[in-house]
């Protein structure tokens, strides 16, 4: 599958009811992260933060195949920051550009709303990821002893694009 054929739907606080009301693409979101992230949301928690007064950006990417990525920011707009919570892509099109597809069209976005400093929490064992990120000018920074549910650390990086 060839990224240049692919598509990016980017969701936020104005449009993200097209997403929660079409229940196929929404339960796509869902089982596409259950299937292949290390800690994925529940349903449940999907829909409190899509509902939520959070500012956020959700970019899905989609496949011949239905989604095979997908991008989670949540935004300060006045601090011109963004968090990425998460970025997952489908093992079967990881090392054919997906990731930076999604990632370039997703910060460009981003950059379209005033974003200009980015964060995130990465495991610190995902040297693939970090190297991903420090393409992008993020530094490695803090690490935060047993962030994720299986006790493993998080080395947050942050940077400015």
């Amino acid at each position: 599958m060839s990224s240049s054929r692919e598509d990016i739907k980017i969701f936020n606080k104005d449009n993200v009811s097209e997403l929660i009301n079409d229940g196929y693409l929404f339960d796509s979101l869902v089982t596409f992260e259950q299937e292949h992230f290390t800690w994925p949301w529940k349903k449940e928690s999907w829909e409190c933060f899509l509902e939520s007064n959070r500012d956020f950006s959700l970019a899905l990417m989609f496949g011949a195949d239905g989604v095979v990525g997908f991008c989670l920011f949540e935004l300060f707009i006045l601090d011109m920051q963004c968090h990425l919570y998460k970025i997952v892509v489908s093992p079967q099109v990881r090392g054919q550009g997906v990731s930076v597809n999604l990632f370039d069209k997703h910060l460009a976005e981003l950059k379209g709303l005033g974003v200009s400093e980015i964060y995130l929490e990465v495991e610190a064992s995902n040297e693939r990821a970090m190297v991903f990120y420090e393409k992008y000018g993020l530094a490695r920074g803090v690490i935060k002893k047993r962030f994720y549910q299986d006790g493993s650390n998080a080395i947050v990086m942050t940077g400015s694009f």
